[in-house]
């Protein structure tokens, strides 16, 4: 594991619905909307940086992005499809799966997002197949719309196996950092 300090407060998820991260230094949480140095809007469960807090650095933010699998992002942008959809649900023992196209819904957001999840990475013409090989090789955390609804061409529905973020592990991340940027 690295050292990296930065969880998402589950209680203030719960209590105010939106994602929050601690400084790597003082521990002080800071809301999603109060971030200035993300590309992008922090989302939910994304614990695969560091984050230091202007108080700190005595100058302004910074975050430290490591390095995600493609079977970590994709976990990460279908766990937030997902919260979209049920905003006010956090963790549901049983419920509905909500299933999302491969290519107009994960790749779509995980374009948007680009900068976020990869800081200064080049996109590879084949990225997309990327994508869709990781659904269709993880069968133990991703659901095919093929399973469910027994159709041809249903397996361009995905949803998660189980509604929970990624959980750090070595195999799912880097050891160093990816990406060191100042706001």
């Amino acid at each position: 594991m690295t050292k990296t300090r930065i969880v998402i407060a589950a209680k203030a998820m719960t209590r105010e619905g939106i994602p929050m991260i601690q400084c790597a230094q003082c521990a002080q949480y800071f809301h999603r909307d109060c971030l200035k140095c993300l590309p992008k809007p922090l989302l939910f469960g994304d614990i695969f940086m560091e984050f230091t807090c202007s108080v700190c650095t005595k100058t302004e933010e910074k975050y430290v992005r490591h390095s995600m699998a493609w079977i970590t992002v994709v976990q990460l942008v279908l766990y937030n499809l997902m919260r979209r959809q049920d905003p006010d649900t956090d963790y549901p023992k049983d419920r509905d799966h909500k299933y999302f196209r491969w290519k107009e819904d994960l790749c779509a957001f995980i374009d948007d997002y680009w900068e976020y999840l990869h800081p200064g990475k080049q996109k590879s013409a084949t990225w997309h197949n990327t994508i869709a090989s990781v659904l269709s090789t993880n069968s133990s955390i991703f659901l095919s719309g093929f399973e469910k609804f027994q159709q041809p061409g249903d397996a361009a529905w995905w949803t998660l196996k189980d509604y929970s973020p990624p959980a750090k592990s070595k195999s799912y991340v880097c050891q160093f950092p990816y990406h060191i940027r100042r706001c």
